[in-house]
């Protein structure tokens, strides 16, 4: 019986390459947004390579396919031997393995040698029932010394293993009949390997894992190996032996180590094991490809404004969540929120497997204000108790929707007094805010006007600030004081105390009369209630009690939120009584 040995053809491609030192090359270095524009981080990103200075050639050999063949030692040939009569099996041509329903061959090739004619009955035998498969028998007569092939074609219906023998028989002199046997098995069933699951690259030397899927309609028991075969490095990988029934699908998975370098070329093969007949017979097979990554990118990091030591900057990530390649693109979120505003300097470098870090790339940063107080639009001089407008102008610079207002402080003491409306702002432009304020305090207060922004983290942050100051003067004050220059001693004469006035609601004033010698109040003070803005006469009526100058002081106030009566103004004057 012919054997066969499969031979596969093999490009083998070996890569020489010159390992080069040099450390890896950092480029498209990149911040945004930039300029900031009130962000509350930057996204920068670069693109990190180990060096591309390797040197490559590549050479191919194709080894010769061959096949051998082998026939059975017991045999002897007939053809060459006179004295030995008969007919015998020399070889048998057969697929080890078919599918279901295909239609196939077996070929029988017979030698004999006869001295006249003699009956020669040749077929094929269902071994289990010993019957003649029907449809390639023959029956004849044969003379002389010769041979002869005999072709059967046969169809196995269902996966199974179907035991079959040849059979060439003749009739001797004794009318005897004398056979030659030969038993051999087919199987037949579907079995094909339908996607390998592989990295396209993996790193040098490493572990790394390939799934085999595949599909299969078997005879109960059916056992199929499943080896791999590097190519380049001419090593096979004997993965697990496995024991198929019925119909179904399995996934195998077989770890394999990576070649130091170059690029794998992989024949993934599936073999039914005979282990009857002794055979392997490769059933499906396929062919993929894995490069070698011998170096790749392990770390990045980056620095603002100055370099410091190698592996003491800030880390950056891989953007595919692992660095295991020779190029990454890397990310960082970089806070601004420390930075001051105006230009920065943001270096990145990165470091490969061998320990090499690369030289710095830098990406210029522009960290700006998005939000300023330009110039505002205030009264220099308020009445106390009055209310008044700042309209504080403010430019603005937001890559995206982003919310502003602008507050006011007293300066010396931090003291809030009020902020304007929120604002959703995009773009760049200019907008004026109006803020209302109260003036409850008298002389000059010194204001501050801050500018915020809402950031990503929904905190206020502060932008830049101008300072302005108002003087805050009495609400109430004396315009005239009408009176009599010369009064005789114990008659009653009036002041009027003529005032100006401005108030933002209803407010209680009152005039009164002070002795300037002794501070003592002369006589009842006029009150009224006031609001808005005028003028009004306050009267008060006196007695001249003693002679001589009285040295007297009109003096005007008011009463507040918690009922004290506030000093506003006064205006001296004095009488004569003889």
């Amino acid at each position: 019986m012919k054997k066969f040995a499969i031979a596969i053809a093999v490009l083998i491609l070996m890569m020489l390459v010159n390992a080069s030192q040099a450390a890896p090359v950092t480029s498209t270095v990149e911040a945004s947004p930039n300029p900031t524009c009130g962000s509350s981080h930057v996204t920068l990103t670069a693109e990190v390579s180990v060096s591309s200075d390797s040197i490559l050639s590549a050479c191919s050999s194709s080894p010769d396919t061959n096949s051998s063949d082998t026939s059975d030692d017991a045999k002897e040939e007939v053809a060459n031997s006179l004295n030995s009569l008969g007919i015998i099996i020399e070889d048998i041509e057969f697929p080890l393995v078919v599918k279901p329903n295909e239609l196939f061959n077996v070929s029988v090739y017979t030698a004999y040698n006869f001295s006249n004619e003699t009956a020669v009955y040749v077929a094929l035998y269902d071994d289990d029932a010993w019957v003649p498969i029907p449809g390639g028998e023959f029956l004849g007569n044969l003379s002389g010394t010769g041979d002869i092939p005999f072709f059967f074609s046969l169809v196995i219906t269902s996966p199974e293993m179907v035991n079959l023998t040849a059979l060439a028989a003749y009739e001797n002199e004794s009318n005897e009949w004398v056979s030659d046997l030969v038993f051999f098995q087919i199987v037949a069933l579907n079995f094909s390997i339908d996607n390998i699951k592989h990295p396209s690259r993996v790193k040098s030397n490493e572990t790394f894992s390939m799934i085999i899927e595949t599909s299969y309609d078997v005879t109960p028991g059916t056992r199929i190996d499943l080896d791999i075969y590097n190519t380049n490095a001419d090593k096979i990988y004997k993965g697990p032996s496995k024991t198929f029934s019925g119909t179904g699908k399995q996934s195998i998975n077989i770890p394999l180590p990576a070649d130091p370098s170059g690029t794998m070329e992989l024949i993934v093969a599936a073999f039914l094991v005979n282990e009857l007949m002794k055979d392997l017979e490769v059933i499906d097979r396929k062919s993929v490809t894995i490069n070698i990554i011998e170096k790749w990118i392990v770390a990045a990091e980056y620095f603002i404004d100055s370099v410091g030591e190698d592996g003491t900057g800030n880390p950056m990530n891989a953007s595919d969540g692992a660095f295991d390649l020779p190029t990454e693109r890397v990310t960082a979120s970089v806070p601004t929120a420390g930075l001051t505003a105006g230009t920065h300097k943001l270096y990145v470098h990165g470091k490969d497997s061998k320990g090499n870090w690369g030289d710095v790339e830098c990406v210029i940063l522009n960290v700006t204000c998005p939000f300023k107080v330009s110039d505002i639009d205030h009264p220099t001089e308020v009445k106390q108790y009055n209310s008044f407008a700042m309209n504080v102008n403010t430019s603005y610079s937001f890559c995206s929707e982003t919310k502003a207002k602008v507050c006011v402080y007293k300066r010396d003491t931090e003291e809030f007094l009020g902020a304007s409306h929120e604002l959703t702002l995009s773009g760049s432009g200019c907008e004026q805010v109006q803020i209302d304020l109260v003036a409850r305090s008298l002389g000059v207060i010194n204001l501050s006007a801050r500018a915020y922004y809402l950031n990503d983290e929904q905190d206020w942050v502060f932008c830049n600030s101008s300072d302005l100051s108002i003087n805050l003067t009495a609400p109430i004050t004396i315009s005239n004081v009408i009176f009599p220059n010369n009064i005789k001693r114990y008659n009653f004469f009036s002041v009027s105390v003529y005032t100006n006035y401005s108030f933002s609601s209803e407010i209680t004033a009152n005039v009164s009369i002070f002795n300037r010698d002794t501070e003592k109040l002369i006589g009842l003070p006029d009150e009224k209630v006031l609001s808005g803005s005028g003028s009004e006469r306050f009267r008060i009526d006196l007695m001249a009690r003693s002679p001589g100058a009285m040295n007297l002081s009109a003096r005007v106030y008011y009463l507040d939120d918690r009922q004290n009566w506030v000093f506003c103004d006064s205006s001296d004057f004095y009488i004569f009584v003889p």
